[in-house]
């Protein structure tokens, strides 16, 4: 009697056992498939790892059945919650280049007015996740019959329930400890995001990480202490500055302006990042039957172009921004979007408290809402005069057919803005704008203007399209450009744009890339530079110098004006004479053109003229005001 009693209470324990383990390992699986290729890949997940990842999703399951004491409920809250998190995942990193993780939630309002730009995507994979889907509701289903039949049985006190489930709360436990510890040691690759760490690692695991780096965004760099950047900065190699002002020798032309105007000391500074504006044919032979449609923009009288690479591969314009207006790198910010975390008044040094504390008065500008990013209170943190966000200052930004807020419009409250600002001091203009900013399905057919002369599948409408928004991209620059020529003030325009389109991860590349040279490539736009008072840039940007990651540029404009450097600027321009590309992966490209990682492997770990910049980067984003701030700031 006693045995059967124990071989039945044995089946009645082992049977929903055996259901919740396969229920969890579905709603992992509709997770994992929202991963580009996961299938490529499906044997790459590290064992331990698959254990943490099925705890994780695990202890949403004994959540809900904390809350509603069935199985069979909990498991279909689960259910619905992971396929919905499969589904948004698949469509946010189609669209937005970056997973659904919570660093990306915390701006979840500007990414629901971004992802309505863009149509949903059916194919696949989005069928595969429905199927895992309808598989757990039958799984469920059976369940449910089984606790109906073994009601009676099931009548226990909270007591037994307790003791009945600390077995599994305790093993649960144990393994997210373990994974937890395993875990860090692989924190810097699972915290970069990209899908191949996530195929290797697991995305509830690659979820948890950058939770984790929601309350600690910054990592350190390896080695770093405050004793050993000391002993950089006092090392004598350090202090010689490669970029000598001989090599730009800009005085003689811009004085001629100021001298013949009688105006101010310094030219002003036009900055424009650009949404979504890359020229293709970098990386796909995309044929265009129209081969000039960025002529406008290649061919400005006395400007000279590059190549920027961008922090994200079709996605992350706050980073980029972020990049760009700092002159720090996203390589040691382990979340996306900063300015949602950053605290600008404490952090660092950025262009516009810089070029303030030199008298420039300043200008922020973009057409959408302030929220989006965090950007109304970033911007004016960052130390800007004036900030125009919004409809209330963009009150018509035009349209082409179905797509919002041309460039063209945009730059006439640029030149709106400009003329308004104060004549006895020179100025400052940063403009983002949206012009380009995908779904590029939003139009008719007949509103493209330029074609692929190749058919590239789903994606050929969307290449059209997006090749005949960037010709009005470029007309509209090139207008913009002949309203500067004419000016009687010296002035420096630099544009680049802040990402490519995200459907250029689907697009066959036009040779046979490297892995390191394909992550270049895709990151790649390009940025062009003119001033208006005769300076010849073009013996500076040749060969690789031509090339620069985007957190390069704040010193090299401020260079370029003929203004002064603190220490850290001018170590960016040391390190970008060696190293001309540093991106967020730690892909480095040397002054040769070749590419390597950063790492031990090949020592690049010790090269002080990285290591210095990333020590200071750190100290200047966590230490506040220390003994070593002197660095970022002029005497």
């Amino acid at each position: 009697m006693k045995d059967n009693f124990n071989i039945k209470n044995l089946k009645t324990i082992i049977f929903p056992i055996i259901c919740i383990i396969c229920a969890v390992y579905l709603q992992f699986l509709q997770i994992q498939f929202s991963i580009r290729d996961y299938l490529a890949y499906f044997f790459d997940l590290k064992f331990l790892f698959l254990l943490l990842n099925l705890a994780a999703v695990f202890a949403l399951d004994l959540l809900f059945f904390i809350i509603t004491r069935r199985w069979s409920v909990a498991l279909c809250f689960s259910c619905v919650i992971c396929a919905i998190m499969g589904i948004g995942n698949y469509h946010v990193t189609a669209y937005h280049g970056y997973p659904l993780f919570p660093s990306v939630m915390a701006n979840a309002g500007a990414a629901m007015n971004v992802m309505s730009g863009y149509r949903p995507i059916i194919d696949a994979r989005f069928w595969i996740i429905l199927l895992i889907t309808l598989a757990q509701f039958c799984l469920i289903r059976i369940l449910r019959v089984w606790e109906k039949k073994n009601k009676n049985n099931n009548k226990n006190d909270i007591s037994r329930s307790i003791r009945v489930w600390t077995p599994p709360v305790a093993l649960l436990c144990d393994i997210l400890i373990i994974g937890a510890i395993v875990f860090s040691f692989h924190s810097a690759l699972v915290s970069s995001s990209t899908g191949e760490a996530i195929c290797q690692y697991g995305f509830p695991a690659c979820f948890l990480d950058d939770l984790k780096y929601t309350l600690y965004p910054c990592q350190a760099p390896e080695g770093y202490t405050p004793e050993a950047l000391a002993d950089l900065l006092d090392s004598s190699s350090m202090t010689d500055n490669i970029n000598n002002n001989n090599l730009y020798n800009l005085d003689s032309n811009l004085n001629n302006k100021l001298d013949n105007n009688n105006l101010i000391e310094k030219p002003d500074i036009i900055i424009i990042l650009n949404e979504t504006f890359c020229d293709l044919s970098i990386y796909a032979d995309l044929k265009p039957d129209n081969q000039d449609y960025m002529r406008k923009f290649y061919n400005i009288p006395g400007a000279v172009y590059g190549h920027a690479i961008t922090p994200g591969i079709g996605g992350g314009t706050n980073n980029a921004e972020f990049e760009l207006l700092t002159g720090n790198s996203m390589i040691l910010l382990k979340r996306t979007s900063p300015f949602q975390y950053l605290n600008f008044q404490k952090v660092g040094v950025n262009l516009a408290q810089y070029l303030g504390k030199l008298g420039y008065i300043s200008a922020a500008m973009h057409d959408r809402d302030g929220h989006n990013y965090a950007r109304g209170k970033a911007y004016p943190a960052m130390g800007f005069d004036t900030v125009l966000l919004g409809p209330e200052n963009f009150p018509d930004v035009g349209s082409n057919g179905n797509r919002m807020a041309l460039d063209t419009r945009d730059y006439d409250y640029l030149i709106r803005q400009y003329e308004n600002m104060p004549s006895d001091a020179p100025r400052f203009v940063y403009l983002l704008t949206y012009q380009n900013h995908g779904g590029w399905e939003q139009n008719p057919d007949d509103f493209d203007t330029v074609h692929t002369g190749d058919d590239f599948g789903e994606f050929t409408d969307d290449i059209n399209e997006y090749m005949s928004t960037v010709k009005l991209s470029c007309d509209a620059f090139r207008g913009l450009i002949d309203y500067f020529s004419q000016s009687n003030r010296p002035v420096i325009v630099f544009m680049t744009g802040d990402h490519a389109p995200s459907f250029i991860s689907d697009l066959p590349g036009k040779s046979a890339f490297s892995n390191l040279e394909e992550r270049i490539v895709k990151r790649t736009t390009p940025y062009v530079i003119y001033n208006n008072y005769g300076a010849d840039f073009s013996d500076i940007f040749s060969g690789t110098y031509q090339y620069a990651s985007m957190f390069m540029f704040a010193p090299e404009i401020i260079k370029l004006a003929g203004l002064p450097l603190t220490d850290y600027y001018q170590d960016i321009l040391n390190m970008r004479s060696a190293f001309p590309v540093l991106t967020s992966d730690s892909i480095c490209m040397n002054a040769d053109g070749d590419l390597n990682l950063y790492s031990a492997d090949n020592n690049l770990n010790n090269n002080n003229l990285i290591k210095k910049y990333l020590y200071l980067e750190y100290n200047g984003l966590t230490s506040g005001d220390d003994e070593n701030y002197k660095f970022y700031y002029l005497p």
